[in-house]
């Protein structure tokens, strides 16, 4: 579980999975070529839902993401 002020760093690839970001003041980032996110969304929101702070995302490529509900 992230912490408030981590910084996160995923290795550049596929990466079929979501994530509810929680904690303030994040960097979440990938190196080179960066990492790329292909997966369902959480909570019916998205791939990535920020529910934090001043999240900084750096490198990183959203892919495919579908919400099922719509209002």
């Amino acid at each position: 579980m992230a912490q408030n002020g981590d910084r996160i760093v995923f290795e550049p690839g596929t990466y079929c999975e979501c994530a509810v970001w929680r904690a303030s003041d994040l960097t979440i980032e990938s190196p080179g070529r960066g990492a790329t996110f292909e997966a369902p969304v959480c909570i019916g929101r998205g791939i990535f839902v920020l529910m934090g702070n001043n999240i900084k995302l750096k490198n990183l490529t959203f892919a495919g993401a579908k919400n099922r509900h719509r209002s």
